[in-house]
């Protein structure tokens, strides 16, 4: 098992095998980033520079979702931001877009 199937598992057993739709949390960027501070974390020379490290990528990975969490919270305000079906049809035109910026990215590299 890798890592992030075993916390999956975990997580499934004690919440059930609950959706999104359902009140349900799926493991996600939170997680793989917690394990990439561990990681990071494990890999230094010492038990306080790992420390700093780990808490230097979780500070990093907070300062960065701020901005986007203000920005839902003023679009939320607006009242447009109100239908989740909006919410589902601009999420996947960002994912569409996301991913075409990605597809670029590689075949340019």
């Amino acid at each position: 098992f890798e890592p992030a199937q075993i916390g999956q598992f975990g997580y499934q057993k004690q919440c059930g095998n609950r959706s999104n739709a359902e009140g349900g949390h799926q493991p996600g960027t939170v997680q793989n980033t917690l394990l990439g501070a561990a990681r990071a974390g494990m890999d230094a020379g010492s038990t306080q520079q790992g420390i700093l490290i780990g808490v230097g990528l979780m500070a990093a990975f907070g300062v960065g979702t701020v901005p986007a969490l203000f920005l839902v919270a003023k679009l939320a305000d607006l009242g447009w931001l109100k239908s989740r079906a909006m919410v589902y049809k601009v999420g996947a035109v960002l994912m569409i877009l996301v991913g075409c910026i990605f597809v670029i990215k590689a075949i340019r590299f």
